[in-house]
């Protein structure tokens, strides 16, 4: 019997006719239906399970059928949320376009107040792992924060650039995204992981030993085996924003105009196939019931 596997698709900028693949049920939300606005750029779960997305205007919260909008302060929602995610404490966080960074405690939204010490930083990205919280800044590289301890790294400790892109924890390891390649980062050190000056890296994926996927802002999607790196050319997007793994092994690739699935055959092979044409799709989430 084949399991049916809903894929829940939220389009950025704009909407569009949803089309059905052979064995993925596939449902938009939108404005009408809950969501505090329609322009999606950020997702996680919480550990009750629910879905927070993050937008324009706002968050919203899914519990699957019902969604609960928090719009003010006015000041925060009126800048896109970039980054959303449930902290150590339970607490949900949230970070705008601007940099800054907010969390709500189940009742309200609070301000995050962070260390003198990061003065004028901009943040550009934000990750808990391994009970700290890793701050990606614009030009001053991460800061990490462990109760009153701040410590920051920077192109003297390792970093391929101060410049940081995005972070990304899969698998428990931290990927800091830079704008002159991909650093790994364990125990308050920079390790190197890949270098490359002339690509605009967007995320990573370790689907095998020694063998990722990285997604590109302008040049697609690519193969790397620990040493070398190739562009795959069966992508047909210059935009890959977003990489996920499922439960079954699928590997979900999210592009500028679309969707795209990729199984791993028995000789490492990758068989893609296209879920979902769309205009812009930003970010990806597998929820707890392996939906998309």
């Amino acid at each position: 019997m084949t399991r049916i596997q809903k894929v829940l698709v939220l389009i950025i900028f704009f909407n569009c006719v949803a089309i059905q693949a052979q064995e993925y049920l596939t449902k938009q939300y939108n404005i009408s239906d809950g969501l505090v606005q329609s322009t999606v750029r950020s997702l996680c779960q919480d550990s009750l399970g629910f879905i927070w997305l993050g937008t324009k205007n706002g968050v919203s919260r899914f519990d699957g059928d019902e969604f609960f909008n928090i719009a003010e302060p006015k000041d925060f929602f009126k800048e896109q949320i970039i980054t959303i995610q449930p902290g150590f404490d339970s607490n949900i966080y949230m970070l705008n376009r601007v940099g800054k960074l907010a969390f709500f405690d189940g009742d309200s939204i609070c301000m995050l107040v962070l260390p003198d010490s990061l003065g004028e930083a901009i943040i550009k990205d934000f990750e808990f792992y391994d009970e700290e919280m890793i701050l990606g800044t614009e030009r001053n590289g991460i800061f990490i924060l462990n109760g009153e301890t701040v410590i920051q790294l920077d192109e003297e400790n390792g970093l391929y650039s101060s410049t940081i892109l995005n972070l990304y924890n899969y698998d428990s390891e931290l990927y800091v995204i830079t704008a002159n390649g991909i650093n790994l980062y364990r125990n308050n050190r920079i390790l190197p992981f890949y270098k490359n000056e002339s690509i605009e890296f967007t995320t990573v994926l370790k689907y095998s030993d020694n063998k990722y996927l990285f997604g590109s802002r302008f040049w697609g999607l690519f193969h790397f085996d620990g040493v070398n790196l190739q562009r795959n050319h069966k992508i047909s997007s210059k935009g890959v924003f977003d990489i996920k793994k499922d439960f079954d092994d699928n590997i979900w690739v999210a592009k500028e105009n679309g969707l795209d699935r990729i199984v791993v055959d028995k000789n490492g092979e990758l068989e893609i196939t296209n879920e979902r044409k769309a205009f812009y799709i930003k970010e990806l989430l597998v929820d707890k019931q392996n939906n998309i």
